[in-house]
Formats: structure tokens, C-alpha cells, sequence
């Protein structure tokens, strides 16, 4: 831009040397050219991003079509046709708002240029009357004329893109410093306190807890209460979307914007930073995350704090009865899981969740959480791995989350969610004898396998 300047002020000068009128009507017109291109460029950058909401949802299109996860439903339901032509009309969408964008502001452009050639034209008209009574030579008139046109072009063209261009920058720079200073949660990226392992915790205690998630009307949590203590192990049962995961998001921090108390050990959860929060609680989520990395990493991943050996990595295989597996590895704890890494191994929905309870096992945290992570396990499989993890953990708090009854036995206290709320808690065998909710639950899942 500032050659681009250096350019049109040294025409401009030789210009006004002569006919200093021309050089002033030349600015004067100029001067629309270049808020329109201002104008341009905020346009481009709006069209930009509207199409680009297309061009996501189309990605995300893409990723159904030709992703490893969709092959089979893909296959069995027959839906490609249909996807890709909802892919292609997003695509069409997107290329069609960039398009009229483009159009508008060369239409625009183009019609300033227009305008501006013609002045130049009558310039160059009126200077045949110096020239013509000699007061002007032909090779002056000549590049007066030429240096009209050049004073066109670079002003209502080059220059009006490099404005168009920084306009349409400075917007994407709002928006970049926008996000820029959105709140950042203080230690979100720490690693987990190392110190927390050797926290005895006494109490968890939720009192009058409601919670909905931003942007939604509806609590999820209202008027929650309850308190677990010490080394017992804890099972929450309900229908989908009583609230059950909710409550371990809470307790490990990922959401704050919550009303009434949490408290640890008596102390206010608002209190505690995400590196303690962290080093507090193991979670295996519903949706755990399978890493396509090694399988001794996999595992490792559990306590990135340490350097685990390979005694200890096998011991937690061990537990979860993947030892068989592993042997048949060509590579052992080093085979790369999933088909990403040459060599690659995939494994069974079964399989992969005993590797994600594994990845818990050599945590040091003091509470340990499963989320229903044993959905692709069949019910004995599902209580067994309860019953060992209860095990393993018997000097630590550990919370289920399940649908299946049947393990929820293995808990010391049993805590029924409804609509955010508990309204049964106890032992199985207390609550069967109340003979309310969960009774009810416990014998409709019992009839199926009768």
C-alpha cells in the first residue's frame, strides 16, 4: 500500500504541474472508490462467514461419508446418496454466497471505474485546447493522457483491493481479538496435583444444587442434596436425563455455573483449582475416548504424573482380563491401537472400555467415577468389572453411574435421581423393601431376563 501510494502521489504532482484542476476532480472521485471498497470488504468478510457455516456442516457431511466409524451403518442403511447430495447442497451454498459477494463488489468496482475513465476522457479532452494552441507540447499531451489512465487504474483498482483487503482483514481481526479475550480458566491446561493423591477425603456433600447448561432453560439439577463419605463405594440410578453425568461434571470443575454449595472435605468446590480438581478424580466417561496411539500409552495416559512401569501397566491389563489380548499382539504393549498407524491394531467396543477402565486403574486419585462405561459389556462382564473395581479401590470413594440394576447392588449406598432430584437412597435391600421407585425399576429390568 505504501508503494502503491508513493506511485499515485508522484503522478498526481506531475499531474498538478500542469493541469492543476485535473489532479483535484481525479481525488475528488476517487475519494466514493474507496469507501466503497471499505464497504467491500466488510462485505466479503460477512459473505465469508456465513459460507462457512455451510462449508462446516459440510465437513462434518464428509466425515459421514467417508469416515472408518460410519462404514457399517453406512453400508447396512444405504444413506450415501442421501448425505451426499445434502453435502453437495451445502457445498452449492457456500460457493453461491462467495460468488454473489465476489459479484456485487466488482459490479461495484467496476461501475466506479467506469465513471472515472470517462473523466479522464474529459480531461484529456479539454487539454487539446492548450495543445492545440501550442501552450502544451505533443509529448506532454501525451503523457498527461497516459498518466491520467495509469492514475485510474492504480487508484480505482489496485489500490481500492489492497483497501477492500484490509478492511476485510481489520474484520477478521475483530472477531480474532474478540475470541482473544474471552475468560480463560486459570490452570485449565496444568497437569493434576500431585498432592491431591495423598488427600483423605472425608465428605462430598451437594446441598441444594441447581444447574442447566448455558443457553438452555431447563435444570437439569434442582434442588439437588446429598452427601457421600469416605472410602464407600456410591451408585446412581435413574431414567436418561435425570442428571446423573451432570453430577460428575460438576464435580470435576467442567462446568462452574451452578447455584447452592458444593463442598469437599467441607471446603467450597469454587475453591479448589483445576489442577487439584483434576488430581482428585478419575472419570471414565459414557463416551471415553479411544486414542489411537500404543497401548502401553493408552494406559499411561492415566497418570501422565509419573512414569509408570511396565509391571504396573500389565497389572491394570490384567484386571480388566485384557492380559489374553495383549499376548496376541504382534507388538505387545507397543502395538499402535486403531488402523491410523501402520501395524495398527483395532480393537472391540468391549475391549476398548476395559482399556479406558484400565487407563483409571493407575490413577492416583482419591475418587474414582465410572459413567457407565461398560455399555458394550454384557451383564455378568459388567458386574465383574464393578466387583474388581470396587475392589482395587476399597480404600478409595468410587462412583457408578449405571442403568443395570444389577451392579448397582455391588454399592454400598444406592442414590435414585428423578428429574434432578434424589428421591430414594439406601442400600438394594433397603430400597427393595420401600418398594418405590427403584423397586420398581429393579423388577421391570429383573422381567426381561425372566
Amino acid at each position: 500500500m505504501v508503494s502503491m501510494i508513493i506511485k499515485i502521489t508522484s503522478i498526481l504532482m506531475v499531474l498538478a504541474a500542469q493541469v492543476w484542476w485535473a489532479a483535484i476532480v481525479i481525488i475528488g472521485f476517487s475519494v466514493p472508490l474507496f469507501y466503497t471498497s471499505i464497504k467491500s470488504g466488510k462485505t466479503d468478510y460477512e459473505a465469508f462467514k456465513e459460507a462457512n457455516k455451510h462449508r462446516r456442516k459440510a465437513e462434518y457431511l464428509q466425515t459421514v461419508l467417508s469416515g472408518r466409524d460410519n462404514v457399517e451403518e453406512r453400508s447396512l442403511f444405504g444413506y450415501t446418496q442421501k448425505i451426499s447430495d445434502e453435502w453437495f447442497e451445502r457445498n452449492e451454498s457456500a460457493r453461491k454466497i462467495t460468488i454473489r459477494a465476489l459479484a456485487l463488489n466488482f459490479v461495484r468496482m467496476k461501475s466506479s471505474s467506469i465513471i472515472t475513465i470517462f473523466i479522464c476522457l474529459l480531461i484529456a479532452g479539454v487539454m487539446l485546447i492548450p495543445l492545440n494552441n501550442n501552450l502544451i507540447t505533443i509529448g506532454m499531451f501525451i503523457g498527461l493522457v497516459n498518466a491520467c489512465f495509469s492514475l485510474v487504474q492504480a487508484m480505482s483498482w489496485d489500490l481500492s483491493n489492497i483497501m477492500r483487503e484490509l478492511a476485510k482483514n481489520k474484520e477478521y481481526l475483530k472477531d480474532l481479538s474478540a475470541f482473544s479475550q474471552l475468560e480463560e480458566t486459570e490452570g485449565a491446561v496444568a497437569l493434576p496435583d500431585r498432592d491431591m493423591k495423598e488427600q483423605k477425603l472425608e465428605s462430598i456433600v451437594f446441598d441444594n444444587v441447581r444447574f442447566k447448561y448455558p443457553a438452555t432453560d431447563r435444570y437439569i439439577l434442582d434442588g439437588l442434596s446429598f452427601k457421600m463419605s469416605g472410602d464407600k463405594h456410591y451408585g446412581f440410578v435413574g431414567a436418561n436425563g435425570a442428571g446423573k453425568t451432570t453430577i460428575t461434571k460438576l464435580l470435576t470443575g467442567l462446568y462452574s455455573e451452578f447455584e447452592g454449595e458444593i463442598l469437599i472435605n467441607g471446603k467450597s468446590i469454587r475453591d479448589y483449582s483445576s489442577s487439584q480438581l483434576k488430581g482428585l478424580f478419575s472419570v471414565v466417561y459414557q463416551d471415553f475416548a479411544k486414542y489411537y496411539i500404543s497401548l502401553r500409552d493408552n494406559i499411561a495416559l492415566g497418570n501422565v504424573n509419573e512414569v509408570l512401569s511396565e509391571e504396573e501397566i500389565a497389572a491394570s491389563l490384567d484386571t480388566m482380563d485384557l492380559a489374553d489380548e495383549v499376548s496376541r499382539l504382534d507388538k505387545g504393549l507397543d502395538t499402535p491401537l486403531g488402523k491410523i498407524l501402520d501395524g495398527g491394531t483395532d480393537l472391540s467396543g468391549g475391549q476398548w472400555q476395559r482399556v479406558a477402565i484400565a487407563r483409571s486403574l493407575v490413577s492416583n486419585a482419591p475418587v474414582h467415577i465410572l459413567d457407565e462405561p461398560t455399555a458394550a459389556l454384557d451383564p455378568v462382564a459388567e458386574s465383574r468389572v464393578y466387583e474388581l473395581f470396587g475392589r482395587i479401590s476399597k480404600d478409595k470413594m468410587t462412583v457408578f453411574i449405571t442403568h443395570r440394576l444389577g451392579a448397582a447392588k455391588l454399592a454400598d449406598e444406592i442414590l435414585v435421581l428423578k428429574e434432578g432430584k434424589i428421591i430414594e437412597k439406601g442400600s438394594h435391600y433397603s430400597l427393595m423393601a420401600q418398594n418405590q421407585e427403584y423397586a420398581s425399576m429393579f423388577e421391570a429390568q429383573r422381567s426381561w431376563y425372566n
